[in-house]
């Protein structure tokens, strides 16, 4: 199986990966223990606050597409060079949201590590494709050279 035949099958996995991290998101946000209060008697008056997990939430789709669309956008054609711009817009994103992380609610800090996951996952899919890349390269002219030397 090609890797075209492949990209349904991984694009379906990204959305079900981004779905259940949605997901577990607002399952942290419901429970009142996921949230600092400083004084206990606080608690008591806690009020769920939805505008805000659905900023989250929406913030998680928005960095999923993107993530989504250097994976598998058809241009440009190298996806090296997809996962660098995916990256160089992810990465100042995640540089200035994520050194925040005193007294967040657990959702937020989940957010956070959902957002590196995919930094990651896009450098190690560029790195990987860069290495096959080069390989291709490097194979490439070794095999012109023995053409051109036996002739």
């Amino acid at each position: 199986m090609s890797l075209f035949g492949k990209r349904p099958i991984l694009g379906a996995a990204l959305l079900a990966a981004t779905a259940g991290a949605i997901g577990f998101t607002i399952y942290l946000s419901l429970d009142p223990k996921n949230y600092y209060f400083r004084l206990g008697e606080n608690r008591t008056g806690w009020v769920y606050d939805s505008r805000h997990v659905v900023l989250i939430c929406g913030l998680m789709l928005v960095e999923a597409a993107f993530a989504g669309a250097a994976l598998f956008a058809p241009r440009p054609r190298m996806l090296w060079f997809r996962c660098f711009l995916g990256l160089l817009a992810i990465v100042p994103w995640a540089l200035t949201v994520t050194p925040f992380v005193i007294h967040m609610p657990a959702y937020v800090i989940f957010h956070h590590l959902w957002l590196w996951l995919l930094v990651v996952m896009l450098a190690l899919v560029g790195l990987g494709s860069v290495t096959h890349h080069l390989l291709l390269r490097l194979r490439r002219s070794r095999l012109t050279c023995r053409l051109s030397g036996s002739a």
